[in-house]
This record gives structure tokens, C-alpha cells and sequence, in this order.
């Protein structure tokens, strides 16, 4: 408008912004499943194939990205099935990053078939990347529309609050940028608390989602 105003009255001869486009302003997303979503989704990713049902589920029970899960190695689980180091290479943080395992998260990677270097993987040389036609069939069979896989980790950031998990911790789960002074000067792990904290939720999730199973009714939203 400023650079238009200028043209309009001559004080300049041409448009230095002819041809750009505004900046895209990122809508903030607010969604979180519900109880109900959960389960639903849950229950519906048991009767998927691997790898994506065990994808689906890693990012419940860690919280983690969807390129983080997706990339994840084996090489990067401790040999006691225990913690899950994340590379800084390869989080958002850019710093390594230890995501201890709850005993579901263990039992889930204990049962899946070690094809090559990647976790989830369909031909055991490159990591699975299918997330997204995945879920689109996983939407069809929960009959919950609506949401993405991004939206779980802010449903479990607000469980871990429901839950009664002090922010400096439920912070730490999700690999949240500390301000300077705080990296600086607290050098505290939080190994033990983020473990916890994560098997807090694991035992809250599996309590919701397999408490009277029969009994659920897949949802549908209104369209």
C-alpha cells in the first residue's frame, strides 16, 4: 500500500514490490482428540497393518514429531529397550534428546521385526513414508475426521497437564526450547521424571482405551 501510495504520487517511478506475495500467516492449530477420539483411533489402529499401526501408536506413547517417529532407528534404543535417543540432527531442537520408553512404547518395538536400520520400514532400506495415505484409510475406519498427526502431541502435552504434570516436565517430555539461562544453568537429565511423567500417561491411555473395549461405538462427527 505504501510503495502503490508513492506511485499514485509520483515520488517514486515503479513498484519495488510488483509481483510478491504476502507473507502465508500460519493459522495456530488448536485441536485435541477427545477421550472418545482416542480410543476410536486407538482401537482402529490395532486392526491396521504394521508399519503404520505401531507409527500411529509410537506417537501417542512418546509425543514425538511425525518426522521423528517416522525416522526412528534402531540403532538409536538403548540395548535395554529403556530410552529412545533422539540425534540433535534429527529433532527440532538440535540436541540430542532421550525419550525414555514406557513399558507399553518397550512392548510395542519389542514385537516389531527388525528389517534394516529403520523402525518402521516396508522394504528395510529406507524409512516408511506412507504416514499420510495411511491415514487417511486409519480416518475412514476410526470415523474421526478432522485432525492431524501433529494434533497428538498437543493432546498429550494437555493429558500431561490433566494429569498433574508440572509444566517444567511435560515441557522437557515434548523437547520444548529452555530459554538460555535455563540451558545454562540447569543441567538437571529429567530422565527419571520424564519416564514418569510418560509412563503416567502410557498407563492413563491403555486404562481409556481397553476399559469395557466391547462397548465402544465407533464415532462419527456431524457433518
Amino acid at each position: 500500500m505504501m510503495f502503490r501510495y508513492a506511485v499514485e504520487r509520483e515520488y517514486i517511478s515503479d513498484n519495488p514490490v510488483v509481483g510478491t506475495r504476502p507473507r502465508k500467516v500460519e493459522v495456530e492449530r488448536q485441536r485435541v482428540l477427545t477421550d472418545q477420539e482416542m480410543r476410536a483411533i486407538w482401537l482402529a489402529l490395532d486392526g491396521m497393518p504394521d508399519p503404520g499401526r505401531s507409527f500411529g501408536q509410537t506417537l501417542f506413547l512418546t509425543a514425538t514429531r511425525r518426522s521423528e517417529a517416522r525416522c526412528m532407528e534402531w540403532a538409536e534404543i538403548a540395548p535395554a529397550g529403556d530410552i529412545w535417543l533422539l540425534p540433535a540432527a534429527k529433532n527440532k531442537a538440535n540436541r540430542d534428546f532421550e525419550i525414555p520408553l514406557s513399558s507399553q512404547m518397550a512392548a510395542l518395538l519389542a514385537k516389531l521385526p527388525k528389517l534394516g536400520a529403520h523402525v518402521f520400514t516396508m522394504s528395510g532400506e529406507k524409512a516408511w513414508t506412507s504416514a499420510e495415505a495411511f491415514k487417511l484409510a486409519l480416518d475412514d475406519k476410526s470415523s474421526v475426521t478432522g485432525w492431524v498427526w501433529h494434533d497428538i502431541r498437543r493432546t498429550v502435552r494437555s493429558k500431561l497437564a490433566e494429569l498433574s504434570v508440572p509444566y517444567e516436565i511435560a515441557a522437557r517430555v515434548l523437547n520444548h526450547a529452555m530459554t538460555k539461562l535455563e540451558r545454562v544453568y540447569n543441567r538437571h537429565s529429567y530422565r527419571q521424571e520424564k519416564a514418569q511423567a510418560l509412563q503416567r500417561w502410557a498407563d492413563h491411555l491403555t486404562g481409556l482405551v481397553y476399559a469395557d473395549a466391547e462397548k465402544v461405538v465407533p464415532l462419527r462427527r456431524s457433518e
